[in-house]
This record gives structure tokens, C-alpha cells and sequence, in this order.
């Protein structure tokens, strides 16, 4: 639209003094695609809804029942490219009275680079990238999963240990030992004998404490420690 107004576009260059234009591209392909988190609610197959058959009450109706989005999981980088643009759509559609919030998004949480081995951004020119197929194939896929999460805090950068995944998968393999053998048949079994009375009151309590341990740390996205936890009560 500014394009078309010539008087705005046409200017004298500050530097020279000569003629010269304002730029007009105003609008990256990044703010089309910044309010999808509206458009979806406006295509789900349970609605059957099209938008160009809805009216402004329709609208909010609808944003008003499941806006705002409970949790923005992002890197940092898409502060600009996405955030600052879903906010200004947002706020435009809440001046003129099409969504009932301010704010799109209730909480932001940014996630860390997972580096290479060296401690840098993985990069192909680097020769630092770590492919997740191989290690899929080698270790399963819960295993890169669950590695990934017990690296560190999810909101550090954390540089790939190749060794880390190595250890996790032992313990994958040991839980899975222990839910499916029976005592005499598990790998490292030192005492089958049933444990006395005493043994077993602590271990409901350790029991107790991880369930209410991981259960705070996954509400707080402290996967790292919660995964410790469980091996801590693995060991017991």
C-alpha cells in the first residue's frame, strides 16, 4: 500500500541531496505466516468452519474460548521473526475488537542449541554435525530421545557428548530388565532373597519422592533432573 503513495515515496536522499525513494517492502514472508496460531483454530475438521463465511461474532466466539496459547516453546531467534510480529497481528486484532486478550502467548520458554562435540554450532562447513539417523539406528530412538532431555536444563546450550548417549541406553535397557524378568534372571541380580520389612518401607518411600520429584520438574520443564531421579531410584 505505501507503494502507491507517491508523494511518501518519492523524497530527496538526506546524504546527496538527489532524488530518492522510500522503501515500501514493508511485510517479510515471516508476518504472513504470524498468525497461523489463530488461523488454525479456524480449520479444525470438528468447527467445519471457512473463514470467509464468518462473521466477527463467529471469531470470537471461538478466540475466546481457546485463546490465549498456554505456552510459546521456541529458540531464541525466532524473538524477531516471530514473536514480534504475532504480537503486533495480535494487538491490532484486539483493538478492533476481533480477539478479547492483549497478548497471544501466556508463557515463553526458549530452548538451548544442542553444539557440536567441540562446543560450537553445528555446521556442516564445521564438520561438527552429529546425524540423528545413525544414532537412531545404533541406539533406538528413546534413547537419543531421553539423552537429549538429560543433557542439561532445556533453556542451556549444551555441547553433544558422543559417550552420553552410551550410558542412558544402559539405563533404558536396565529399567526394561527390571519391568520384565523375573528377580533370578536379571542382569547384575546380587540377591534375589525377598528384602526384609525395613527395605521395603524405604523403598515405597524413595518411591513416593521420585513420583513427586518428577512430577514438579516435568511442570517446570527440569526434564535433566527428573531423568536423574529416576535413576537414582533405578539403583535403589
Amino acid at each position: 500500500p505505501l507503494a502507491t503513495i507517491a508523494k511518501w515515496v518519492n523524497v530527496k536522499c538526506p546524504k546527496c541531496g538527489g532524488p530518492a525513494k522510500r522503501e515500501t517492502n514493508t511485510m517479510p514472508q515471516w508476518a504472513g505466516s504470524c498468525w497461523y496460531y489463530l488461523a488454525y483454530l479456524l480449520e479444525t475438521k470438528n468447527l467445519k468452519l471457512k473463514t470467509n463465511n464468518l462473521g466477527l461474532l463467529e471469531f470470537k466466539k471461538i478466540f475466546e474460548f481457546w485463546m490465549p496459547v498456554d505456552l510459546y516453546l521456541g529458540g531464541v531467534e525466532h524473538a524477531v521473526l516471530h514473536l514480534l510480529y504475532a504480537r503486533f497481528w495480535h494487538k491490532f486484532l484486539f483493538d478492533i475488537g476481533v480477539v478479547s486478550t492483549s497478548e497471544p502467548f501466556k508463557k515463553l520458554v526458549n530452548q538451548g542449541l544442542i553444539l557440536g562435540p567441540d562446543g560450537q554450532k553445528m555446521s556442516k562447513s564445521k564438520g561438527n554435525v552429529v546425524n540423528p539417523d545413525e544414532l537412531v539406528e545404533k541406539f533406538g530412538a528413546d534413547s537419543l530421545r531421553l539423552y537429549e532431555m538429560f543433557m542439561g536444563p532445556l533453556e542451556d546450550a549444551k555441547p553433544w557428548d558422543p559417550t552420553g548417549i552410551v550410558g542412558v541406553h544402559r539405563f533404558l535397557g536396565r529399567v526394561y530388565n527390571l519391568a520384565t524378568c523375573h528377580p533370578e534372571q536379571r542382569e547384575g541380580s546380587r540377591d534375589s532373597s525377598p528384602p526384609e520389612a525395613d527395605q521395603n518401607d524405604a523403598l515405597t518411600r524413595l518411591v513416593h519422592k521420585t513420583i513427586k520429584k518428577v512430577g514438579e520438574d516435568l511442570k517446570n520443564f527440569h526434564f535433566n533432573t527428573a531423568i536423574s531421579a529416576l535413576m537414582i531410584l533405578l539403583n535403589e
